[in-house]
């Protein structure tokens, strides 16, 4: 069949009513995709609108009833102002002041009620020392210090040597020289040195009368013979103990006897007692102190059993504790006895 366009205009003509129906069908077809597409993002926009429309929402759903009452205080403020109590002291020294338990503005360190806001305080109890020096209010008060300035404890206006704190320690009078801590308080320990004892117990002779010793001396140099009783550089002869024992050597069971012998010396001064062994230095050492008056640098030199003067007074040294570098010293009138370790006795003399 031979195709013309009178042919195909004729095909077009008999189907023209399919043909429009079919096109009409796509339409609607693409018009629904379309309405549902639609239908899709409204319900997007409307889930976000909800959630912004809820960002709005206050917090509190309900306004409440507005109170006056800062309004209050605030107009009571102005119209009847706070008035801080006039200074009991000089203007230079400022008054202790606290914060009000309520509104945290200063208020007077005793006060029972602020006089900002009216609030009621806790009740404290007041402290005998406010500035925390170690010294009352009251005695301070009563000397003419400044019971508020933690400075005057380090002061001496007496120049006596020692400082405010000292003299409250030790209730005596700040301002007057005459009237101090004893001098013993300011004295402190240097150093400790070591003395190796001078006298060795070399021999024994057997005479009639009794024994003599050999003793030799390191200090000197010197090599003497004495008897019972006598004294050699300070100690008394007081006891000779001879011993001889056994002392095992080489191979087998031979011995040779070794001598053990002691000599017993005391001291004059003290009641010091050394035990010299025959042939040997002596185990222990005696030692040497050196002592400071803090008020003007005085050097004490000193020993065990020793005395030394301090200002007319007159102390012995009693112990050395060479261990916690500290010195027990014992005034000789009254008997008191004293730690002096490497600080100065700060403390109240004991009851």
């Amino acid at each position: 069949m031979k195709l013309t366009l009178e042919s195909i205009g004729e095909a077009l003509r008999s189907y023209y009513d399919r043909l429009i129906a079919f096109l009409a069908i796509l339409a609607l077809l693409a018009s629904l995709v379309v309405l549902l597409m639609r239908i899709g993002n409204i319900k997007t926009d409307e889930q976000r609108f909800q959630s912004w429309k809820q960002g709005l929402t206050p917090s509190f759903a309900n306004a409440t009833n507005v109170t006056l009452d800062l309004f209050v205080q605030g107009h009571n403020s102005l119209t009847n102002p706070f008035q801080i109590g006039a200074w009991s002291r000089n203007l230079s020294v400022p008054e202790l002041r606290v914060s009000c338990i309520d509104c945290g503005r200063p208020i007077p360190y005793d006060a029972t009620e602020c006089g900002r806001c009216g609030a009621k305080q806790m009740a404290v109890s007041v402290s005998k020392d406010k500035d925390e020096d170690g010294m009352d209010d009251e005695w301070e008060i009563a000397r003419g210090l400044n019971p508020l300035d933690t400075d005057d404890a380090k002061a001496d206006p007496d120049k006596d040597g020692f400082a405010n704190l000292e003299e409250f320690r030790f209730k005596t009078d700040p301002n007057s020289p005459a009237s101090h801590p004893p001098l013993i308080a300011k004295l402190r320990l240097k150093d400790i040195k070591a003395m190796p004892f001078d006298l060795k117990f070399m021999a024994v002779n057997k005479i009639t009368s009794g024994f003599l010793f050999q003793i030799n001396s390191t200090k000197s140099g010197k090599t003497g013979w004495f008897k019972m009783a006598d004294e050699v550089e300070g100690y008394a002869i007081q006891e000779y103990r001879p011993i001889h024992v056994k002392v095992p050597f080489g191979k087998g069971n031979m011995t040779h006897d070794e001598d053990r012998s002691t000599l017993t010396l005391k001291s004059k001064t003290s009641d010091r007692i050394i035990s010299l062994r025959k042939g040997e230095e002596v185990p222990i050492n005696d030692y040497e102190v050196r002592l400071v008056l803090e008020i003007d640098n005085t050097e004490i030199l000193a020993k065990h059993g020793s005395d030394f003067t301090l200002r007319g007074t007159v102390y012995t040294v009693k112990e050395i504790d060479n261990k916690d570098s500290r010195v027990l010293i014992v005034e000789k009138d009254s008997g008191k006895e004293t730690w002096i370790g490497r600080q100065a006795e700060t403390g109240a003399p004991p009851q």
